[in-house]
C-alpha cells in the first residue's frame, strides 16, 4: 500500500483518497512495560491535515503489550461501529488476529492451529465482529516513522500509561497540525 501516503514536511500523512473512502481515518496504539505489568491505549481520528478529530485512551493494570494494542483497535471500532472506517496499527499481531485469523479460531472454539487457546480472545473475537459489521478495513503501519497518526496515538497511549503509574508530567500532546518536535 505505498500509494497511501502523501509526503508533508517531517512527517506522513494518509492520501486523501481515503478520507473519501472512509468515515474516519484512526491510528491506534498501546504501550506497556513487562517490569510492571501497567498499560495504556488510544487511538485519534484525523483529518487530511493531520490535525486530531476526535481521540480516546485509557490504562490498566497487570496487562500485556498485546492487550493494549487489541484494545486500542477494539476501542476506536466500537466508537465508529455506525461508519466504514479505515483502522491503522502497528501491531501486526492485532491487524492479523481481528482481520484474518479471528474466524478460524473461532470456528475451532478459539484455539490455534496446534490448539493452543487464543490469548485475548475476547478482544480478538469483538474487534472482528466489529470490523465486519461496519465494512470496515483494518491496516497495518510500520511505527515510529515518521508517521503521524502513529505518532500521536504513541503519544496518546504513552501518557495513559504515565497517568495509571501516577505521573504528575506526562507527554505532551500536540493538538494542531504540527508534528510534536520534542517527540520526534
Amino acid at each position: 500500500m505505498n500509494d497511501v501516503w502523501v509526503r508533508a514536511p517531517g512527517f506522513e500523512l494518509p492520501a486523501p483518497e481515503l478520507f473519501e473512502q472512509f468515515n474516519a481515518v484512526i491510528y491506534t496504539d498501546g504501550s506497556c512495560s513487562a517490569s510492571d505489568r501497567v498499560g495504556g491505549w488510544a487511538w485519534v481520528s484525523l483529518d487530511p491535515d493531520g490535525a486530531i478529530i476526535e481521540h480516546s485512551s485509557g490504562h490498566a493494570r497487570d496487562t500485556t503489550i498485546s492487550r493494549m494494542e487489541l484494545t486500542a483497535v477494539v476501542q476506536a471500532l466500537w466508537a465508529h461501529q455506525l461508519g466504514k472506517v479505515v483502522v491503522f496499527s502497528d501491531s501486526q499481531y492485532s491487524v492479523n488476529a481481528i482481520g484474518r485469523w479471528a474466524p478460524g479460531w473461532r470456528a475451532n472454539g478459539w484455539r490455534t492451529s496446534v490448539r493452543r487457546v487464543v490469548q485475548h480472545a475476547d478482544l480478538v473475537d469483538m474487534g472482528n465482529q466489529l470490523l465486519e459489521r461496519g465494512g470496515s478495513s483494518l491496516r497495518w503501519v510500520k511505527g515510529h516513522r515518521q508517521e503521524l497518526g502513529n505518532l500521536r496515538a504513541d503519544e496518546l497511549a504513552g501518557a495513559a500509561r504515565a497517568k495509571a503509574l501516577g505521573a504528575t508530567k506526562t507527554w505532551r500532546v500536540v493538538e494542531d497540525t504540527q508534528p510534536n518536535k520534542e517527540y520526534l
